[in-house]
């Protein structure tokens, strides 16, 4: 369940950053380039979480 989780979590934050990015782009507002890059980081995060140790 959590690995299917993760996988509907990376692409529901993906297509939101490329909706932000498209939207952005069509009406030239910075706010939504600006969430564009946040969705893509919390992307990127999800898909490459830090290790823990102990």
């Amino acid at each position: 369940m959590k690995f299917l989780h993760k996988i509907v979590l990376s692409l529901a934050l993906i297509f939101t950053a490329s909706a932000c990015f498209v939207y952005g782009n069509a009406t030239g507002t910075i706010t939504f380039f600006v969430l564009a890059a946040a969705f893509e980081i919390l992307y990127w995060l999800n898909l490459f979480p830090s290790k823990k140790t102990g």
